[in-house]
């Protein structure tokens, strides 16, 4: 978990990137790093550990005089995670990530211990456990800020919209999303930090929705949250040919 042990590694006021992969692919830590003159560690993450883990990660070094900025591409989750047998290789042997988990986190995750134990059992067999991958998503796709570079190197891929591929978004806003950022807002402001809200990328063409939706999405996300917005979604519509594999990867350009 080399985005952890930056995290960790870092006890200068840094600036904390949480979110889903959406803050993988597009960011450039870089020059936010010169821009602020601050250090920068993105913990952008697999979309299917979903929001309350992504904040409980960023919760495992918070410090005077940090920046958390929570660029979610979904404010509606109901605190759960979608793939548990995910989590769970996820931790693994990372001792200093199972003290995030909650008690529903532990449940789902013994229930994916057959699939996991499967899964490992195979890789073993055919000899393909532990050994460097390639592709987008491999380690050496990431810079040491937790940025995805790999669509420096590809540049044919690209995303293919079509009908329905933007209907989930925005997403509608949920309580339980809500109370828990109002929640660690209260717990950055403790630990003499501070907690922002940034925009997630809006794939802006023919099979978009009416941009008066995200305005809304943004001012109830205003009047409901109690740290600041940043940003504003009429900076975050892009063009669907800056889109790298899915809705919410963003190429280098």
């Amino acid at each position: 978990m080399d985005k952890v042990e930056r995290l960790q590694s870092l006890n200068e006021p840094k600036i904390i990137l949480v979110g889903d992969s959406n803050l993988a692919f597009g960011i450039r830590s870089e020059m936010l790093e010169k821009e602020f003159n601050m250090q920068v560690v993105n913990l952008g993450f697999h979309g299917s550990l979903r929001n309350r883990l992504q904040e409980n990660v960023a919760k495992l070094n918070i410090n005077t005089g940090d920046i958390v900025i929570i660029c979610h591409s979904s404010y509606g989750d109901d605190e759960g995670v979608v793939d548990y047998k995910l989590l769970l290789t996820t931790f693994e042997w990372h001792k200093e990530l199972w003290k995030i988990a909650s008690i529903e986190d532990y449940i789902g995750m013994l229930s994916a211990i057959p699939s996991y134990l499967i899964s490992a059992y195979k890789h073993k067999i055919l000899g393909t456990g532990n050994k460097p991958s390639s592709g987008c998503y491999s380690r050496d796709a990431f810079n040491k800020y937790g940025d995805n570079i790999f669509s420096e190197i590809d540049k044919e891929t690209r995303f293919v919209f079509k009908e329905g591929s933007l209907d989930k978004y925005p997403a509608p806003i949920s309580d339980a999303c809500v109370n828990r950022i109002n929640e660690l807002n209260e717990y950055v402001i403790e630990k003499g930090a501070r907690l922002l809200i940034g925009e997630f990328p809006i794939a802006d063409g023919e099979y978009t929705p009416d941009h008066s939706a995200f305005y809304d999405f943004e001012t109830e996300l205003k009047n409901r949250i109690e740290c600041s917005v940043i940003s504003s979604v009429s900076d975050y519509f892009f063009d669907y040919t800056y889109f790298y594999n899915t809705i919410l990867h963003l190429t280098e350009d």
